[in-house]
Protein backbone atom coordinates (compact mmCIF):
# COMPACT_ATOMS: atom_id res chain seq x y z
CA UNK A 1 0.00 0.00 0.00
CA UNK A 2 1.31 3.42 -0.90
CA UNK A 3 1.94 5.88 1.91
CA UNK A 4 -0.14 8.52 0.15
CA UNK A 5 -3.14 6.27 -0.54
CA UNK A 6 -6.59 7.78 -0.06
CA UNK A 7 -9.07 6.47 2.44
CA UNK A 8 -11.13 4.86 -0.35
CA UNK A 9 -8.07 3.06 -1.72
CA UNK A 10 -7.21 1.69 1.73
CA UNK A 11 -10.77 0.43 2.17
CA UNK A 12 -10.76 -1.12 -1.27
CA UNK A 13 -7.46 -2.88 -0.59
CA UNK A 14 -8.50 -4.26 2.82
CA UNK A 15 -12.26 -4.67 2.62
CA UNK A 16 -13.05 -4.62 -1.06
CA UNK A 17 -15.55 -1.75 -0.80
CA UNK A 18 -15.22 1.92 -1.63
CA UNK A 19 -18.71 3.25 -0.93
CA UNK A 20 -18.00 4.08 2.75
CA UNK A 21 -17.46 7.80 3.24
CA UNK A 22 -14.36 8.90 5.16
CA UNK A 23 -14.82 9.75 8.84
CA UNK A 24 -15.54 13.42 9.53
CA UNK A 25 -12.64 15.52 10.72
CA UNK A 26 -13.03 17.20 14.08
CA UNK A 27 -11.85 20.58 12.85
CA UNK A 28 -14.25 20.57 9.91
CA UNK A 29 -17.24 20.82 12.26
CA UNK A 30 -15.94 23.97 14.00
CA UNK A 31 -17.01 27.41 12.77
CA UNK A 32 -14.40 29.16 10.69
CA UNK A 33 -14.19 32.07 13.14
CA UNK A 34 -13.51 30.02 16.27
CA UNK A 35 -9.91 29.13 17.13
CA UNK A 36 -8.76 25.54 16.97
CA UNK A 37 -7.81 25.64 20.65
CA UNK A 38 -9.48 27.89 23.18
CA UNK A 39 -7.94 28.63 26.54
CA UNK A 40 -10.79 30.75 27.83
CA UNK A 41 -13.17 29.57 30.50
CA UNK A 42 -16.67 28.76 29.29
CA UNK A 43 -19.31 31.25 30.41
CA UNK A 44 -21.13 28.61 32.47
CA UNK A 45 -18.00 27.92 34.55
CA UNK A 46 -17.00 31.55 35.07
CA UNK A 47 -17.37 32.64 38.67
CA UNK A 48 -18.98 35.97 39.53
CA UNK A 49 -16.70 38.65 40.93
CA UNK A 50 -16.78 39.38 44.63
CA UNK A 51 -18.66 42.49 45.69
CA UNK A 52 -15.42 44.21 46.69
CA UNK A 53 -13.94 43.59 43.24
CA UNK A 54 -16.79 45.18 41.34
CA UNK A 55 -16.50 48.56 43.11
CA UNK A 56 -14.01 50.85 41.36
CA UNK A 57 -10.92 51.90 43.26
CA UNK A 58 -10.99 55.58 44.06
CA UNK A 59 -7.25 55.79 44.79
CA UNK A 60 -4.48 53.71 43.26
CA UNK A 61 -2.79 51.45 45.79
CA UNK A 62 0.50 52.86 47.03
CA UNK A 63 3.55 51.58 45.21
CA UNK A 64 6.57 50.52 47.27
CA UNK A 65 9.12 53.28 47.68
CA UNK A 66 11.92 51.01 48.94
CA UNK A 67 13.68 47.95 47.61
CA UNK A 68 12.04 44.69 48.52
CA UNK A 69 13.67 42.34 50.99
CA UNK A 70 14.55 39.94 48.19
CA UNK A 71 16.23 42.68 46.16
CA UNK A 72 18.25 43.83 49.17
CA UNK A 73 19.20 40.25 50.02
CA UNK A 74 20.33 39.66 46.43
CA UNK A 75 22.76 42.56 46.78
CA UNK A 76 23.83 41.58 50.31
CA UNK A 77 24.45 37.91 49.51
CA UNK A 78 26.73 38.53 46.54
CA UNK A 79 29.91 36.58 47.19
CA UNK A 80 32.05 38.21 44.51
CA UNK A 81 32.32 41.65 43.03
CA UNK A 82 31.05 40.31 39.69
CA UNK A 83 27.92 38.86 41.34
CA UNK A 84 27.34 42.17 43.10
CA UNK A 85 27.70 44.07 39.83
CA UNK A 86 25.25 41.73 38.06
CA UNK A 87 22.68 42.14 40.84
CA UNK A 88 23.11 45.92 40.85
CA UNK A 89 22.84 46.22 37.07
CA UNK A 90 19.63 44.20 37.11
CA UNK A 91 18.13 46.60 39.65
CA UNK A 92 19.52 49.63 37.82
CA UNK A 93 17.89 48.54 34.56
CA UNK A 94 14.61 47.92 36.36
CA UNK A 95 14.44 51.19 38.29
CA UNK A 96 16.35 53.79 36.27
CA UNK A 97 13.93 56.68 35.65
CA UNK A 98 15.25 57.32 32.13
CA UNK A 99 14.07 53.87 31.03
CA UNK A 100 10.48 54.80 31.96
CA UNK A 101 9.85 57.93 29.92
CA UNK A 102 6.10 57.31 29.64
CA UNK A 103 5.48 57.35 33.39
CA UNK A 104 4.06 60.28 35.26
CA UNK A 105 6.14 62.53 37.53
CA UNK A 106 5.09 60.71 40.71
CA UNK A 107 6.09 57.34 39.31
CA UNK A 108 9.40 58.70 38.01
CA UNK A 109 10.15 60.17 41.44
CA UNK A 110 9.46 56.79 43.04
CA UNK A 111 11.72 55.07 40.50
CA UNK A 112 14.45 57.64 41.17
CA UNK A 113 14.26 56.88 44.91
CA UNK A 114 14.49 53.13 44.25
CA UNK A 115 17.42 53.66 41.88
CA UNK A 116 19.20 55.88 44.42
CA UNK A 117 18.71 53.29 47.16
CA UNK A 118 20.11 50.52 44.95
CA UNK A 119 23.10 52.69 43.99
CA UNK A 120 23.82 53.63 47.61
CA UNK A 121 23.61 50.01 48.72
CA UNK A 122 25.87 48.91 45.84
CA UNK A 123 28.53 51.49 46.76
CA UNK A 124 28.44 50.43 50.41
CA UNK A 125 28.75 46.74 49.57
CA UNK A 126 31.40 47.21 46.89
CA UNK A 127 33.77 48.44 49.61
CA UNK A 128 33.80 44.91 51.09
CA UNK A 129 35.73 43.55 48.14
CA UNK A 130 39.45 44.18 47.96
CA UNK A 131 40.66 44.68 44.38
CA UNK A 132 42.95 41.91 43.20
CA UNK A 133 46.04 43.04 41.30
Amino acid sequence: MRHDATFAEVLDAHLGCTDVPPPPRVWDSRPATSPLFSFERPAAVARPLAASMTAPLLVDPPLPAALTTLERRTLDDASTLDALRRAYRTLARRYHPDRHQGCGPVERERLARLFAEATTRYRQLAGRFVPVH
